[in-house]
This record gives C-alpha cells, sequence and structure tokens, in this order.
C-alpha cells in the first residue's frame, strides 16, 4: 500500500495498524518501509515532515559549504599573520657575523690555503643562509600547515610562494643565498596583503551567509504555506471539498507562486549585477565557493524547485475545481 504524508496523518488516526508499505513526499519522494509500529510510523512521519518543510536541501548544503570555506580562510589569515611575525623577528643575515676569510699568506703553502678557504666560501655561498632556513621553516610550519592544506592546495613551497606573494619572492626565498632587507621587507608586505585578502573575504562569506540564511527563512515559509494548503484540502477526498474551499486553494497556491517568483528574480537580479565579491568576479565566487555541492547557484536551485511543486500543486487544483463545477 502506498499513501501520501498527508493520507497517511488523516488515515492513521482510524487505522492505528495501517500497514504501510511506502511514504511520499512530494519534497523528498517515497520511502519504502516495512509494516510500521504505531511509535513506528509516527518517527517516519516526523522525519518525512522535516524534509518537506525545514528548509530546502540545496541551502542546508550549501550553508555548510560556506562554513567549512570561513573556517579554511579563518586559519589561513591567522596563519599568515603568524608567518609574519616569525619573519619579522629574524635576525637579517647582514646584521650576522660574516665569515672570515683569514690572511693572506705568501708562498705555496699559504696559496694553497686560500684557495681551500675560498672554496669553502663559495660552497657555503651556495647553501641558504641561517636567515633563509628560517623563512622557509616559518612558511612550512604557519602556511603549509593548516589542516585543508593537502586537501585544497597540495603544492610545494615554491608553488605556493609563487601563487601568494609572487614569482619574484618565491625565487628569492628558494634560490638566492641570503635573507637580505629588502627581501625581508617584501615577505613582510605580501604577509599582510595575503591577511588583508582573508580578511576581504572572510567578509564576503559573512555577507552571503546572511543571504542564505534570508533564502532559507523565506523559502521555507513558502514551502510551509504549499504544504499547508495540500494537506488541509488538496489531500482530503473530494467528496468531502466545496467549491469556494477548492478555489481558495487555488487561488492561494497562485500567490505563493508569485511570490516565489518574485524571489528568484530578485536573487537573480542580485547575482547578475553585483559583478564582484572582492577579488572574485560573481561567476568564479559561485563557483568556488560551491564547488563542492555541484550548484554554483543552490538559492535559485531551491527556489525553482519550490516554484516547480507550487505549480505542480495549482494543478492539482485546478483539476479539483473542475470537479466541482
Amino acid at each position: 500500500m502506498t499513501l501520501s504524508l498527508g493520507t497517511v496523518a488523516s488515515v492513521y488516526v482510524q487505522r492505528p495498524n495501517l500497514e504501510v508499505e511506502e511514504l511520499c513526499v512530494q519534497s523528498a519522494g517515497c520511502v519504502s518501509v516495512e509494516p510500521l509500529s504505531q511509535l513506528g510510523l509516527v518517527v517516519w512521519m516526523g522525519v518525512l515532515i522535516g524534509v518537506a518543510t525545514v528548509a530546502i536541501a540545496q541551502l542546508r548544503d550549501a550553508r555548510a559549504a560556506l562554513d567549512t570555506e570561513r573556517t579554511r580562510t579563518t586559519a589561513e589569515r591567522d596563519a599568515f599573520a603568524r608567518f609574519a611575525r616569525r619573519v619579522d623577528a629574524i635576525e637579517g643575515d647582514q646584521a650576522r657575523t660574516p665569515l672570515t676569510s683569514g690572511s693572506k699568506p705568501s708562498g705555496a703553502p699559504g696559496n694553497a690555503a686560500t684557495i681551500g678557504t675560498r672554496q669553502r666560501q663559495q660552497r657555503q655561498q651556495r647553501q641558504p643562509s641561517q636567515g633563509l632556513r628560517e623563512v622557509r621553516n616559518a612558511y612550512r610550519e604557519t602556511v603549509m600547515a593548516v589542516d585543508h592544506y593537502e586537501e585544497e592546495y597540495d603544492e610545494a613551497l615554491r608553488e605556493n610562494l609563487a601563487a601568494e606573494f609572487g614569482e619574484e619572492v618565491a625565487t628569492a626565498v628558494c634560490e638566492t643565498p641570503q635573507l637580505t632587507p629588502p627581501l625581508q621587507r617584501a615577505l613582510l608586505g605580501k604577509s599582510r596583503e595575503a591577511y588583508d585578502e582573508r580578511v576581504r573575504l572572510l567578509d564576503t562569506l559573512d555577507e552571503e551567509g546572511s543571504r542564505l540564511a534570508a533564502a532559507r527563512e523565506r523559502l521555507t515559509d513558502l514551502e510551509m504555506a504549499r504544504e499547508e494548503v495540500e494537506r488541509d484540502v488538496l489531500e482530503r477526498p473530494s467528496t468531502t471539498l466545496s467549491f469556494p474551499e477548492v478555489y481558495r486553494a487555488w487561488h492561494r497556491l497562485r500567490d505563493l507562486e508569485a511570490e516565489c517568483e518574485e524571489f528568484l528574480d530578485d536573487r537573480q537580479r542580485f547575482v547578475h549585477e553585483t559583478g564582484t565579491f572582492g577579488t572574485f568576479d560573481a561567476t568564479d565566487f559561485y563557483g568556488y565557493l560551491y564547488d563542492s555541492i555541484e550548484a554554483t547557484y543552490p538559492v535559485l536551485v531551491a527556489g525553482t524547485s519550490l516554484c516547480d511543486r507550487l505549480r505542480a500543486a495549482q494543478r492539482r487544483a485546478g483539476k479539483e475545481l473542475t470537479r466541482h463545477v
């Protein structure tokens, strides 16, 4: 036996031992179940009502994706702040005690010693200085140590430095022998830029979070209004309905559909007219933010789905009207 949720709700009171093979909710599809006990049926009804009315699944997933990105962006912001503090505390290589080359004695033994000293110095000059080693370690232990680094970036030191600070800084850190004052200043300046970029992105994410919350509230209100009309009118036996009752239901569904369409128009206008979000254009921003849920515009997807359900309910009401003419 297959029943809609509304039918189960109305019939179960009269037949508490009803054997139900499938429960159907328009917004969630049908679920096959074993014959249910009274308690089990109540639990299933509660679950399905929640699926149908407690916001839209796409918006719940969108909120989770946004929260994940916000957590990651916060971690990166703090990592760049820690990196900058460590770089600022490093003693510049030019301030360190220089290597002594010794005197240049005369004679073959002296010349051999001088040659050996120069070779050692050349080998040492090809090696990164203490200051540069500290910079590299600091970057690995801060920026590259965030929990999501491997999953989201999975880049080598130089590759990530080039992406964040530019190719010139990355080359200096990875290939030059010393941490010079200009390089140290460049690292501090680029760290500040990366930090500020994350701060701006967090503001943008918070704004999108507010829009998601407002959209979820509006669509939930419309969904609950639709379900109320279906439950109170369309799911009742036709013989118990009057023409004025059905007409009011049809008219109510038409108004709800108009509200839903207006909501979609407003959202589309916002997406098309916004242009940019910080360093992203609108398309790139939504693609980046909601990539994990495979819905670039989850609010539009949820709104379109709801409008479809409202139109379907309105058609049902229209058919019911013809039976009462």
